[in-house]
C-alpha cells in the first residue's frame, strides 16, 4: 500500500471517530443511503468533510440573505452557525449536519439547496433568517 493510501484510510477513520463522538448512531446510519442520493461532487468525501462544505455554504448564503433583507452593516459580523467539529455533542453542529443530509436527499449541490431555503424563509417576510433546523421542508411547506 502506498504512503498516500494509507494517510487517506488513517483521515477517513480519523473523520468517522470524530463524527462518532458527536452524532448520534442513529443519523449517521443515515449516511449509508445517502451516499448514493447525493450530488455527486459530494459522493467521495466523508461525511464530517460534507457537512464542512455545507457550513461554509450555509455561512456565505446567510451573510447574502442579512446583506439584502436586513442589515448590511450586520452581515459583516454575522456568523451563523460554527463550522468546526466540536470536541462533544452540540445541538447547532446536530442542526448543521441534519440540514446537509435532508439537502443530500435532494441530490443538489448545497449552495443551490440554501439558496431555495433562504429565498423561501425571504419571500415569507421573516424577520431572522433561518437557523440549520428551518430550513428543510416541514408539515405546512412541504408541497412548495
Amino acid at each position: 500500500m502506498l504512503i498516500d493510501e494509507k494517510k487517506a484510510i488513517h483521515n477517513r477513520l480519523r473523520s468517522l471517530c470524530s463524527a462518532a463522538r458527536v452524532i448520534s448512531p442513529s443519523v449517521l446510519s443515515n449516511e449509508r443511503e445517502l451516499t448514493n442520493m447525493k450530488w455527486y461532487s459530494y459522493r467521495f468525501i466523508s461525511p464530517l468533510e460534507a457537512t464542512l462544505e455545507f457550513g461554509k455554504a450555509y455561512r456565505a448564503t446567510l451573510k447574502r440573505y442579512v446583506h439584502i433583507n436586513i442589515d448590511i452593516d450586520m452581515a459583516e459580523t454575522v456568523n451563523g452557525a460554527s463550522i468546526s467539529t466540536p470536541s462533544k455533542p452540540d445541538r447547532v453542529y446536530s442542526q448543521l449536519w441534519l440540514a446537509r443530509q435532508e439537502a443530500d436527499r435532494r441530490g443538489i449541490p448545497y449552495e443551490d439547496y440554501l439558496d431555495f431555503c433562504f429565498d423561501f424563509a425571504a419571500a415569507r417576510k421573516r424577520k431572522m433568517a433561518p437557523m440549520p433546523c428551518q430550513l428543510g421542508p416541514n408539515k405546512k411547506t412541504s408541497k412548495a
